[in-house]
């Protein structure tokens, strides 16, 4: 069964050293739900050699994260729809989807930071007014 919720608040940070994007919903007792990505400007070697020189991923909590492990990232009109590979998904025995939906006034403002932190990745993909397209 996928993760799901509506993200109230959006927020797109620039750091010196690269983007955060966050979708934040309401959290319970029990969990926090929000969906970050995070991409650095530059990856050192050391970066490299860790295996984190792609796109940080977390969802509801440091134990959902990952650096890569994105299978499919899509954009839809008020909506993202990730799909984490099954390595990822199995670790956390799920399905490894997260479906997170938000005010269709901030998808311009997430296009332009998702075409920032998936810059080069061809798991991601917008889907348009009119269509879908791969970015």
């Amino acid at each position: 069964m996928p993760i799901s919720f509506h993200a109230h608040t959006v927020t797109v940070t620039p750091e010196d050293w690269g983007l955060t994007v966050t979708l934040t919903g309401d959290s319970t007792e029990d969990e926090d739900f929000y969906l970050m990505l995070q991409r650095k400007k530059h990856f050192t070697d050391r970066d490299k050699q860790l295996g984190m020189s792609d796109v940080y991923i977390e969802y509801c909590g440091q134990g959902m994260s990952w650096y890569g492990s994105i299978e499919s990232f899509r954009l839809l009109k008020d909506s993202v729809a990730v799909q984490m590979r099954p390595a990822a998904a199995a670790e956390k025995q799920n399905d490894g989807k997260v479906l997170v939906s938000f005010n269709p006034l901030e998808r311009e403002r997430l296009r332009s930071a998702f075409g920032t932190v998936f810059e080069g990745r061809t798991y991601y993909t917008e889907e348009g007014l009119n269509g879908r397209r791969h970015r």
